[in-house]
């Protein structure tokens, strides 16, 4: 359904890469939209979850919401034709991307100098409170710091590995799609674990999704999950965390060169980021 002159408005947090990845596949394609920057506005979060919506980023048009984290249900709200630049990736293509994200961002997170660790991130920038809480109350604030942002890295990858495994028919997801609550950070090392440690465990994890893919002819990837992001496939959830390790890697390596001044290790080819809708913007 066309939304006609209705106000578009996008619900966001800063550094998210799929917040980013949605506000540029909009401007591309020449959507007029308000965005709310939940860190800042409390109020709009309670917004979101009055509607029952606990994702971001979200798209509201009226009393109309889509998951930003879905482009194509995001098409369908504002009646837009699907963008030609982007394609579905086969589960071979979504292994190599993902892994050659992950082997990079080990490269990079050895290159941070350890005394720059605690450095805020752009996503700090605008922080006004925190949304967010783990069960004991702690306030969840993903990727506020260089190392913290390489913790959040480190997630993204496992919880493509747990989707991966899952495709088999035989793994079960393990843990709960919550947006609130321990499994915010499914994966995220402890706070105070070595980042050596942390470099460690996601090469491991990289490993483990290429050897699940060696060793696993076929899997069903066309298996539905119900997430807070609404009902997903599994080829839509790993397509998606392909998209966010790609632009957190984008992210670590911006953090390198622009704020650090240090020239990348090898960094991945211009080629990876083909088919994945990848915004302008890093931190916006």
């Amino acid at each position: 359904m066309p939304v006609g002159t209705e106000t578009i408005t996008v619900y966001w947090i800063p550094g998210c890469g799929n917040c980013t990845r949605l506000k540029g596949y909009l401007a591309d394609r020449g959507v007029e939209f308000q965005a709310v920057d939940v860190q800042s506005d409390l109020e709009a979060f309670e917004d979101m979850k009055r509607a029952g919506i606990l994702s971001m980023p979200s798209v509201r048009v009226g009393d109309r919401w889509a998951t930003g984290f879905d482009l194509d249900q995001v098409d369908d709200l504002l009646g837009l034709t699907k963008d030609p630049a982007g394609r579905v990736l086969g589960i071979g293509e979504l292994v190599e991307r993902a892994t050659g994200f992950i082997d990079a961002v080990c490269r990079f997170a050895l290159q941070l100098p350890p005394d720059h660790y605690d450095d805020p991130t752009p996503t700090m920038a605008r922080f006004a409170a925190p949304f967010l809480f783990m069960l004991d109350g702690t306030p969840y604030i993903p990727h506020h710091s260089y190392k913290s942002l390489v913790h959040h890295i480190a997630g993204h990858a496992e919880k493509f590995k747990r989707f991966a495994l899952v495709a088999d028919g035989i793994h079960e997801l393990g843990f709960a799609m919550e947006v609130t609550g321990e499994d915010a950070a499914f994966g995220e090392p402890e706070e105070a674990t070595p980042m050596y440690r942390v470099i460690a465990q996601m090469a491991l994890t990289a490993n483990d999704i290429r050897a699940w893919r060696w060793v696993t002819p076929t899997c069903d990837l066309t298996r539905v999950i119900v997430t807070h992001y609404g009902p997903q496939t599994l080829h839509q959830l790993l397509q998606t965390m392909t998209c966010s390790l790609a632009q957190h890697y984008r992210q670590l390596q911006e953090i390198l060169v622009e704020r650090l001044g240090i020239e990348p290790d090898r960094p991945v080819d211009e080629k990876a980021f083909e088919g994945l809708l990848m915004p302008s913007g890093v931190w916006q």
